[in-house]
């Protein structure tokens, strides 16, 4: 954990107390080897390419989110979701953990009740995130986690194309009160809601691209869909 080395997820955490030390170690072991929280929140989350580095945990873009999960076929309807993307963690302006308002509190909270409650509108936390599994670990090992990845987050923020504004998940739908704003209708076709207002890509569901101000579905050759951000 005190390696000063920038290829590692964390770097050296200064003068922190011998309590946070210890969360930080704890949290580090639960994240990577219980929980594979690189699996999802990392994109990607490995070196794949043959070499030394073969299968190293891609450190630059460590938790910043951005994985693309496509929702099984017949299973959409069941899981209300067509695709969703994992968020970012640790990115310097659109991390979570980085977000001076988001507390130990909100954090358990979030994966007691399976919500965005850091949202205005919480929305469901969106498969395949395991958050049914997750609250069930203790409040010490919950309080490791949130210590852990908010001091990945502090001592070594993702920034540039690291620091992902990553995007909600895209709903199935079969008609339009299935959706949620008032702009939204169901893409009946597709089986999602497309057309919610918006003045950018990421204020869009998952793979969504801003046109004109409303969000339209990805086309059929989209690199986030196989490859995500």
């Amino acid at each position: 954990m005190s390696s000063s080395s920038h290829s590692q997820p964390l770097g050296p955490v200064g003068s922190a107390s011998a309590v946070t030390e210890s969360l930080i170690g704890r949290g580090a072991y639960l994240v990577t080897a219980i929980a594979q929280c690189n699996d999802c929140h990392t994109n990607p989350d490995r070196n794949y390419a043959p070499g030394a580095n073969f299968l190293q945990i891609n450190a630059a873009g460590y938790l910043s989110g951005g994985r693309v999960f496509l929702a099984p076929p017949g299973a959409d309807s069941l899981l209300h979701v067509e695709r969703s993307m994992t968020a970012d963690l640790t990115g310097a302006t659109n991390g979570f953990f980085t977000n001076p308002a988001i507390d130990f509190f909100t954090f358990d909270a979030i994966l007691a009740y399976g919500l965005h409650l850091d949202d205005p509108n919480p929305a469901p936390l969106a498969w395949p995130m395991p958050w049914q599994h997750f609250r069930n670990m203790t409040l010490d090992d919950l309080q490791a986690v949130f210590t852990y990845i908010k001091a990945v987050g502090q001592v070594h923020p993702r920034t540039g194309t690291s620091d992902k504004h990553t995007q909600d998940a895209a709903y199935y739908c079969t008609q339009n009160s299935d959706c949620h704003g008032s702009s939204e209708t169901c893409d009946t076709t597709k089986h999602e809601c497309i057309g919610r207002d918006c003045t950018a890509d990421f204020d869009c569901p998952a793979c969504d691209t801003c046109t004109a101000n409303h969000c339209a579905a990805p086309a059929a050759t989209s690199t986030c869909l196989t490859q995500g951000l």
